[in-house]
Formats: structure tokens, C-alpha cells, sequence
């Protein structure tokens, strides 16, 4: 399975640029920036206002079983499964398959705790993650997320060289990520790290504020009720209440000089499109501390 030739992607840092690009006729994956979304006839986003939505990837696997499909696309941020999946089955690059939207919406809206090795359904997503490398914030780092994404996601049974090696990735996945912590408290962790880590480093704190230096993106991770549940930790609403983060992004607004920060109540960053320093990062971890510190 190849890219088609017809698929195009464009590539939004901004939601006036989404927008432009939706007026020329790209569907929208994604394309959320702080609490406002753009979105074109399939609806595909879940985050901020729209959390009640589906997963993109069990939306796009639907709509594609019933006949439904797109040449155009724009998308945001850095390529993730969801997205990819979404992009592939709606272009048809792949075959639908709900078994596979399913399990990488499970880690799409809630990875903490989850093995991604004991439960096998999601090695295609450890393959995907092995395959990519880097994924960048680029229509040219979308393209090659694409072409790892038909790879792996289309429905077909993986050999025993690509489990064993989906195993060994995986296991130094989790070192480095543990080994990325730079500084911890009681309830918070900051750490410096360019590739997924939510799943592994709520084993450590309930909060968590990531850098990621290759991008000057700032995340900000709080554990689930669901992941805090599996960890037997607090999750993000037992510190924060149950706005969760909701609460944090004006206070993350204020500390950066920026507006735009935002996402779910339990993930979210800083605004799209601005590159921050690992300084812009620690004032957020300490503003994170100080709220804490001010719910009591």
C-alpha cells in the first residue's frame, strides 16, 4: 500500500491558516488550537469543546466503511496514530478496521498505564512510533507519518521479526522516558523529551510538564481517572478539581505571554505555532507548583 497520488496535505500552524485551507476544500484533522477547532464536514476533532466527540481514527474508519472519502487534508502540531489513521482510511490507503481504530483511540485518549506490549492489540502503534522516529511538527514530517502509518495500520498479520522488534523498541522507550525526568515533586514532574512518554511517566506523578527541545513545544499531562485508576495514583482532578487543566491554561496563558493555551481537561500545551525555551517551560512547572500549592 502506497500514498495515493491524488492525497494532498497542508500543514497549520495557526486557526486563520486552518481555515484558509478548509475554504479551498481540505477536510480538517485535528485542527484545534487552545479552545477553538476548525472543522469541515467530517467533524474530525475531539479535543476542548469538542471532547465529546468520537476519536478520529473510530470516526474515519465509519465514514469509510460507508463509502465516505477525502484527497484533501490539513492538519496541525506534529503527526500522531489518530491522525494518521484518519488521513490513510479516508484516503484510501488503507482498508477500514474498527479492531485497529479502536485500539489507537485507546491510547490516543488515554495511554496511561496501558502496556503496549502486554496488551498486543497496540503494537502496530509501538511500530508506528519505531518506524517514524522524530514525528515533525511539518506537512513533510505528515507525509512520512503517512507512509508508516500504511504500513503498519493497514489490517494485515505482523511477522515475528516486527514483534520482537516492536518488544525491544519498547522496553528502551520506557527507560528513556523515566531517565528524561529532570526535576520531581510530590505531585508534579518536569522533563525534557521530543516523543510520547504519557503512558510511562504518570508513574511518577500525577502532573507532568513536558519540553520537547527539537520543537520549543511545552505539554502539559495530567494522569486520568482511568490511568490513575490502573496506577493506583491521584489523577489530575483529585489535585486539581474537576475542571483538571482547565483551570491551568489562563494561568499558563499569563506565564508564557501568549494566548492559546488549552486542549482536554487532562493533556493540553501551550499555544501552536510559537517555539518556547526549556526557561519558558520551568516558569510553567513553578506556576503548575504555585496552583497546587493555591487549591489547597
Amino acid at each position: 500500500m502506497v500514498i495515493p497520488k491524488r492525497l494532498r496535505l497542508a500543514h497549520a500552524a495557526t486557526w486563520e491558516e486552518a481555515v484558509y485551507y478548509l475554504n479551498l476544500g481540505y477536510e480538517p484533522v485535528e485542527c484545534s488550537f487552545g479552545s477553538r477547532s476548525v472543522l469541515g464536514r467530517f467533524r474530525l476533532d475531539h479535543h476542548g469543546l469538542l471532547s465529546h466527540e468520537k476519536p478520529v481514527s473510530i470516526k474515519a474508519a465509519e465514514l469509510a466503511r460507508e463509502g465516505m472519502w477525502c484527497d484533501k487534508f490539513v492538519v496541525t502540531g506534529p503527526p500522531d496514530p489518530d491522525a494518521i489513521y484518519a488521513i490513510a482510511v479516508l484516503s484510501q490507503a488503507i482498508l477500514p478496521d474498527l479492531e485497529i481504530a479502536e485500539a489507537i483511540a485507546v491510547t490516543d485518549l488515554d495511554p496511561i498505564g496501558v502496556d503496549r506490549i502486554l496488551q498486543s492489540r497496540h503494537t502496530r502503534e509501538v511500530l508506528f512510533d519505531l518506524s517514524l522516529g522524530e514525528p515533525l511538527p511539518t506537512v513533510e514530517g505528515f507525509y512520512q507519518a503517512l507512509n508508516c502509518g500504511i504500513r503498519y495500520f493497514h489490517p494485515r498479520t505482523l511477522s515475528s521479526e516486527e514483534l520482537n522488534a516492536a518488544r525491544q523498541y519498547e522496553e528502551s522507550r520506557i527507560a528513556k522516558v523515566m531517565a528524561s525526568v529532570i526535576e520531581s515533586h510530590h505531585l508534579t514532574i518536569l522533563l525534557e523529551w521530543n516523543r510520547i512518554g504519557r503512558d510511562v511517566w504518570h508513574r511518577s506523578a500525577p502532573l507532568a510538564v513536558q519540553y520537547k527541545p527539537e520543537y520549543g513545544i511545552i505539554s502539559v499531562s495530567g494522569c486520568t481517572r482511568m490511568g490513575a485508576e490502573r496506577l493506583g495514583t491521584l489523577s489530575v482532578y483529585d489535585v486539581l478539581g474537576e475542571k483538571g487543566l482547565n483551570t491551568f491554561y489562563p494561568v499558563m496563558d499569563e506565564v508564557l505571554g501568549r494566548t492559546g493555551s488549552g486542549g482536554r481537561p487532562d493533556i493540553g500545551g501551550g499555544p501552536r505555532g510559537v517555539r518556547f525555551s526549556f526557561e519558558d517551560a520551568k516558569r510553567v512547572f513553578n506556576a503548575l507548583e504555585g496552583l497546587i500549592e493555591a487549591e489547597g
